[in-house]
């Protein structure tokens, strides 16, 4: 189901410089869309590409679908002219069913979206559903990215090529990171690349006041320094143990001087809030009461982020807040921010990273890689960025 959303917030990103495309779509040099529609995570490593679009083509028009519960990520972007809201889920599931309706009332409908636009580039990350998309879909340039081997297709006429990586490689080797994989869009248009590998996340200014009002509410004056806590990802593999969370959170409330403010989503609240009650009072409970955007503005004042491999992550690295992040089950050189004020924690236990979902291990070895991670290494890498002695993105192990 498509809903287009058909304009920005009114307030431009309090955070960034706006480079959008000066005239309307009809009149713009190219017209390219974006399909990446979630997650927050995987949008926001993303996001190089849009700056190295809009360095080479300042008059293009770039239109990006998104699911709507991640559009927040894009709706204050300052390089995205327009946000598509797609519910992309329900045709996703028919299409694994194979049921015919209404999966095919939905494609016909984007396919008939995307021709009306007459977009000269599509770049889809959704390999498995490129082809439905992209047949007769109007586009000149298709690039699509593909968890399979590469497959290159050239029709007899050159406006009609057809680019189609694969984010994949053989086995033994190990993938790409995703920022790097997306900018492979750039050079399959023969554009120049984007080295500084800048992650982006706006937020207007009202979505500051929201947060420091939310914060002052909760007895956090202003100019107090603070640490953000996300103590859950989407993955139960990449959770490390509310304990071990309570006991960093009570070093850095007593040793570094630093109050605590709890991020997470509304279904993760009640083990947040049991993390609030091993750390005390004085513990800022922000779960489910952010939007995305508010979130990025709380997390740019604040002095610290600690975090498993979750959207938190990339958003400090987007905002420019030191952050650590704990890695177990998946791979930190394919998913940890390439540039930012980071460490990344990680035990190279000999079953990780195995990117699964579920551990497959039992007992002792459950999870261990991140069991593994103790306490007092994560605050030690914590005092480092607290105190200004290392300013790059390393490894903490």
């Amino acid at each position: 189901m498509l809903l287009p959303l058909s304009s920005q917030p009114a307030e431009p990103p309090f955070n960034y410089r706006v480079s959008k495309c000066p005239v309307d779509r009809s009149s713009a040099s190219h017209r390219i869309a974006i399909i990446r529609t979630g997650s927050s995570g995987d949008i926001i490593m993303t996001s190089p590409l849009l700056a190295g679009l809009r360095r080479s083509y300042p008059n293009a028009y770039i239109t990006w679908f998104v699911e709507p519960k991640f559009a927040d990520v894009l709706t204050a972007n300052p390089f995205v002219d327009e946000i598509v809201l797609w519910k992309s889920g329900p045709w996703k599931r028919s299409m694994n069913r194979r049921a015919f309706p209404p999966w095919s009332w939905e494609i016909a409908g984007l396919k008939k979206r995307l021709s009306e636009w007459n977009f000269d580039v599509l770049i889809s990350f959704h390999g498995e559903q490129f082809e439905w998309l992209t047949e007769n879909c109007g586009a000149p340039i298709k690039i699509g990215f593909f968890d399979e081997f590469p497959q290159f297709d050239k029709s007899g006429e050159e406006i009609l090529r057809k680019r189609i990586f694969t984010s994949s490689v053989t086995a033994g080797q190990q993938k790409p990171h995703r920022t790097d994989t997306a900018l492979l869009a750039l050079k399959l248009l023969n554009l120049p690349s984007c080295d500084d590998k800048q992650l982006y996340l706006g937020f207007t200014e009202s979505d500051l006041e929201a947060g420091r009002v939310l914060l002052n509410a909760s007895g956090l004056s202003a100019g107090s320094a603070y640490a953000v806590i996300a103590p859950f990802t989407t993955w139960d593999t990449r959770n490390w143990s509310l304990d071990k969370f309570a006991s960093l959170g009570q070093n850095l409330q007593s040793n570094l001087n630093l109050r605590i403010v709890l991020i997470g989503s509304l279904d993760q609240k009640e083990g947040i809030q049991k993390l609030a009650r091993d750390l005390g009072e004085q513990t800022v409970v922000a779960a489910g009461n952010l939007t995305l955007r508010q979130m990025a503005a709380v997390i740019s004042e604040a002095g610290l982020l600690v975090s498993g491999d979750t959207g938190p992550m990339h958003t400090a690295a987007a905002v420019g807040t030191p952050y650590v992040a704990l890695f177990g089950p998946t791979p930190a050189p394919g998913r940890a921010p390439l540039r930012g004020q980071g460490i990344i924690v990680d035990k190279h236990v000999s079953c990780a990273p195995c990117d699964l979902s579920v551990c497959k291990n039992s007992g002792s070895e459950y999870i261990q890689c991140m069991s593994s991670i103790g306490v007092d290494e994560v605050y030690r890498e914590c005092e480092k960025l607290i105190y200004g002695n290392s300013g790059s993105v390393g490894s903490g192990n």
